[in-house]
């Protein structure tokens, strides 16, 4: 089984742009490297909300602009850019539809669930390499 070793400082930061957002989804990317099936997120990159495009609703969509940003960031830091993050409002943090029609099978999405303003769950889920489903990553704390 892969996994994702997640700070709690992350985890924290990543609920509390959730949080703040509400009743917006909010989005990011997840800086790090892969060893293996192990994924170690060393940074954050936070997408305002300002920057969001709201044309499919509520939905987070990253552009082409934000992910050179992110490599650009990523590079200096000498890491890589290992998956996303995003809020689903008033949801489980379990992939959509949406999050199926977007995903990467090389990349790594962590969802974290906002409830009535509040954080209440956090998971992390990879894509099949066929694209037809989604597994839950183990989130191990580093």
């Amino acid at each position: 089984m892969s996994s994702i070793v997640l700070k709690a400082e992350h985890r924290r930061a990543i609920a509390k742009y959730g949080e703040d957002l509400y009743p917006k989804e909010c989005r990011g990317l997840l800086l790090g490297y892969q060893n293996g099936t192990t994924r170690t997120v060393l940074d954050l990159m936070f997408i305002s909300e300002q920057e969001q495009s709201q044309t499919n609703g509520n939905r987070y969509e990253i552009s082409g602009e934000e992910m050179i940003e992110g490599e650009t960031l990523a590079r200096d830091k000498d890491l890589e850019i290992i998956g996303s993050f995003h809020s689903h409002i008033d949801e489980p943090a379990r992939p959509s539809i949406h999050d199926r029609e977007f995903a990467q099978p090389k990349f790594v999405y962590v969802i974290v669930g906002i409830r009535q303003g509040r954080a209440h769950e956090l998971a992390a889920w990879k894509i099949s390499e066929d694209r037809t489903a989604f597994f839950q990553e183990d989130i191990r704390s580093s």
